[in-house]
């Protein structure tokens, strides 16, 4: 099974349009802008609706963490909702290094395929939390965890080739050499099966604006292995996390757990909107929903093989090994990207020469599969080199 027609009914597609990015950000539900408004009006407006509004805001948060947690193998009381992807890498990070406080470990260990922009942030927080980051090809981390890494923070799938890392092989390694583990869930959460239970994760974040669908500036999630999360100190801490709720009795004593990592309240209507576009996952089973996502990555696989020989794939052929995109690299990416976009058909790039097809099974399907493969064949026709 490759397709769901009830779910693709449930999102926003232009007429015509073949979305292909869901890699950078997921499509609209449609009855989002309805949620949002009744949110605005039901909940936010007007002082009569102040109690209700508290209790519907402290409840969503749960409610989002115990689906979320059902995609990545971990427990609703080990997953937490709320502040920006950067801010829960910090947390995260924070909370790991409080675990190795007076041991002479000060290296916060990643690999280069990370964006330029969120490298900058990375040192800013090695910077803050008294640290140096260490930055090395993906294939030579496992020689790069030395006694002085403290941290090693991954993402599950490569950005730019769309490889998966063998998350339980790389964390035994990092534990093995006295480190913990940091994985960045935002290429893999919705778009390919994840225990962290079963792998010993120990730490992980994930953003909800891709292959969940949350929307620009969606909330970021947290998990933190329970092992862990009565003994961490995050270094940010506010008074939504330490006794300082004023929403309802059950959610008042947020010094416990997971809870001590949540820093402030959340955007409702950001809230609302997830909620809305995660409601959609109670419809499909996950499993097999990620084996149609490995179908449609398969056959584009094969398509471009085919067609399309002067594309170089980047992404592993077998299907276990990638996530839920695939990369193409060519001389001439951007324009065959903005070709693809005048048929309507839109796709992911990576400067300065990475095509980035992804795969929401949620709402794509095999014939948008067939779609860009015709395009791209006559794209990479009228673009056969670089610029001059």
């Amino acid at each position: 099974m490759t397709e769901f027609p009830s779910t693709r009914a449930a999102f926003l597609i232009p007429p015509g349009q073949c979305y292909l990015d869901g890699a950078t950000f997921g499509l609209m539900p449609k009855n989002a802008p309805e949620q949002v408004q009744a949110a605005m009006v039901q909940l936010w407006s007007g002082a009569a609706n102040h109690l209700r509004c508290d209790t519907v805001w402290h409840a969503l948060p749960d409610r989002i963490s115990a689906r979320i947690a059902r995609l990545i193998g971990g427990a609703p009381s080990e997953v937490l909702i709320g502040e920006t992807l950067s801010i829960q890498v910090f947390q995260a990070l924070s909370s790991a290094l409080s675990l190795c406080s007076g041991a002479p470990r000060r290296i916060i260990l990643t690999d280069n395929s990370i964006a330029q922009s969120d490298l900058h942030v990375l040192q800013a927080h090695a910077r803050t939390l008294g640290c140096s980051l260490r930055v090395v090809e993906p294939e030579q981390i496992c020689y790069a965890l030395g006694e002085d890494v403290a941290v090693l923070l991954m993402a599950e799938v490569d950005r730019r080739t769309g490889k998966r890392r063998d998350l339980p092989c790389l964390t035994r390694l990092a534990h093995d050499a006295g480190a913990l583990t940091v994985w960045d869930l935002s290429h893999s959460v919705g778009a390919s099966p994840i225990d962290l239970t079963s792998a010993c994760a120990d730490f992980a974040v994930g953003g909800t604006h891709k292959y969940l669908n949350g929307g620009p500036g969606a909330p970021a999630f947290i998990w933190v292995a329970p092992r862990f999360a009565e003994r961490i100190t995050p270094a940010l801490q506010g008074g939504m996390g330490r006794h300082g709720s004023c929403g309802p009795p059950e959610h008042q004593d947020r010094d416990k757990g997971i809870e001590r990592l949540r820093i402030g309240a959340t955007s409702l209507l950001g809230l609302v909107a997830l909620d809305t576009a995660m409601a959609v996952w109670e419809e499909v089973e996950p499993a097999t929903l990620f084996r149609a996502g490995g179908a449609l990555t398969g056959a584009l696989i094969e398509g471009v093989a085919r067609h399309c020989p002067e594309l170089m794939i980047a992404t592993p052929r077998e299907a276990g090994r990638r996530g839920a995109h695939v990369s193409l690299n060519h001389p001439s990416a951007a324009a065959i990207a903005q070709a693809l976009a005048a048929e309507n058909i839109i796709v992911g790039l990576c400067p300065p020469n990475i095509l980035r097809i992804a795969f929401a099974p949620l709402y794509n399907n095999l014939a948008e599969v067939e779609r860009v493969v015709d395009a791209l064949a006559r794209a990479v026709r009228a673009n056969p080199s670089g610029p001059p």
